[in-house]
């Protein structure tokens, strides 16, 4: 079969190449994984759909994540013809500023039905750009959240009350025997890149802009070091550091998965998910129930996929995203490839609803995860998601509250020195506060907070502010 399936890969392939660039849909996205080596049977088998119903082929161009970056800008900065481009984050924001995406809106109206249908209702806000849509969001879980992992032997050594823990306060008896009982084993990781789990902030939000957040309560922005719920929690971890509870080099360890794929981390960040902890570090895990945070911006932004300025057919782009929205079996064959190729029919054959295994480790030579292409609530029961836990994600998705400033972008051009600076100092401040690693908290705290003025903060927040305030007036309007 694998051999009828490559043969038809080749036939697709020369079919492709045999099309005017008119013709091709180009889609650019950062490699999903190491080995994607089935493309060509993968798009031949997707493109017999798309091009039945659209007229049109897709073609991905997918880019090394070290390149990655450089490629996006290259790409906008040339001038360069494409289609397609998935973007996340700042990126998809200060690309969208620089009018490198289509304005979608009109476009959506005509061609895009299953796309209003289907997005999330909280999430057009953060892909709205200078009042434009500029890009799709791709459904995921949006509602921030941390909890805390276990080792599952561990737990069950000192008969631990795992689910009862709320808060980093709870910890520090367990800490603490574990430190007195256990060689070899630290109590709780935490690294130059990867803090403690704690509770968020009823009353403060970060803000897209770096070393600075949003004090709900006076409607106003400050500066990060200056937030009662950063100080508490860099704090306490500082406390953590000094008693032994964190490795006295964290703040040279930057590889989280790695380290705690080691086993010498007896507490460490969880996923929300026990099952998916377990397979990713390779010993079983518990989890404390998670608490959750505002949706933000940033967590909508995870994946957006935008249509260049430089298309030639953005109605076609358009209308290939829409169908991939539309049509639950072509956006689960571009996620896990080809039956009996890139996975296994478990059970469910020959219905809507199948539970399927995904090959795993060196065997994966084709996958995309499901939010990269839009519709993650239509993705196949499997090891990636089960359907229960989509059906919760998106439940908390309705019921979260948003951020206040969600889809607030201000515009910093004139402060590019000011705020390079200021990302530079939270950016060698994070590692410290992370980690809790300085001799002396209030000293060090001093000091950034004094870098941070000198660096020019109380006028990057003087200007957010102002355009914050117009910003509302705008969304009453709306």
């Amino acid at each position: 079969m694998t051999t009828a399936v490559l043969v038809l890969s080749a036939t697709g392939c020369a079919q492709l190449t045999g099309k005017t660039q008119e013709d091709v849909i180009v889609w650019y996205m950062q490699k999903p994984t190491s080995d994607m080596s089935h493309q060509n049977m993968v798009e031949e088998a997707a493109n017999e759909i798309i091009y039945k119903e659209l007229g049109v082929k897709l073609k991905f161009e997918f880019v090394d994540s070290g390149a990655w970056a450089e490629k996006k800008n290259v790409l906008i900065s040339s001038g360069e013809e494409f289609d397609i481009i998935s973007d996340n984050g700042t990126s998809f924001v200060n690309n969208a500023s620089k009018m490198a995406y289509v304005d979608i809106g009109e476009y959506l109206s005509k061609y895009g039905e299953d796309i209003l249908a289907k997005v999330d209702k909280n999430a057009w806000e953060a892909v709205k750009v200078n009042g434009k849509v500029v890009g799709i969001p791709g459904q995921s879980f949006y509602v921030p959240y941390n909890s805390f992992a276990f080792k599952a032997d561990i737990v069950k050594k000192y008969n631990i009350d795992y689910k009862d823990i709320k808060t980093i306060e709870d910890l520090e008896p367990i800490l603490e025997t574990i430190k007195q009982n256990e060689q070899g084993i630290y109590p709780i990781c935490a690294l130059a890149n990867t803090p403690i789990p704690m509770q968020f902030s009823d009353n403060e939000v970060y803000s897209t802009v770096s070393g600075i957040m949003f004090d709900i309560e006076n409607d106003k922005f400050i500066s990060e070091i200056d937030s009662q719920w950063f100080l508490k929690r860099t704090k306490i971890t500082n406390d953590f550091y000094k008693k032994g509870y964190i490795p006295a080099d964290a703040i040279s360890k930057t590889e989280t998965v790695s380290e705690i794929k080691s086993g010498k981390y007896a507490i460490f960040t969880g996923r929300r998910n026990a099952e998916k902890t377990s397979s990713l570090y390779g010993f079983e895990c518990v989890e404390s129930d998670p608490t959750y945070g505002y949706i933000n911006s940033a967590n909508i932004l995870n994946s957006v996929n935008a249509v260049s300025r430089t298309s030639k057919h953005p109605d076609k782009a358009i209308q290939v995203l829409n169908l991939i929205w539309k049509d639950r079996n072509l956006s689960n064959l571009l996620a896990y490839g080809i039956e009996n190729v890139d996975y296994e029919v478990v059970s469910g054959k020959g219905t809507d609803d199948i539970s399927i295994l995904p090959k795993s480790g060196n065997e994966v030579k084709w996958s995309i995860w499901h939010n990269w292409l839009g519709p993650l609530w239509d993705q196949w029961d499997s090891t990636w998601n089960r359907t229960e836990a989509l059906e919760e994600m998106r439940r908390l998705n309705e019921e979260a509250s948003c951020s206040p400033i969600l889809g607030f972008y201000p515009e910093l051009s004139e402060l590019k020195t000011e705020c390079a600076a200021i990302s530079s100092i939270q950016k060698e401040a994070a590692s410290v506060f992370c980690t809790g690693s300085m001799p002396d908290y209030d000293a060090y705290v001093n000091t950034v907070k004094t870098k941070y003025k000198d660096a020019g903060i109380n006028k990057v927040i003087d200007t957010m502010q102002k355009q914050y305030e117009e910003w509302k007036k705008t969304k009453a309007e709306d």
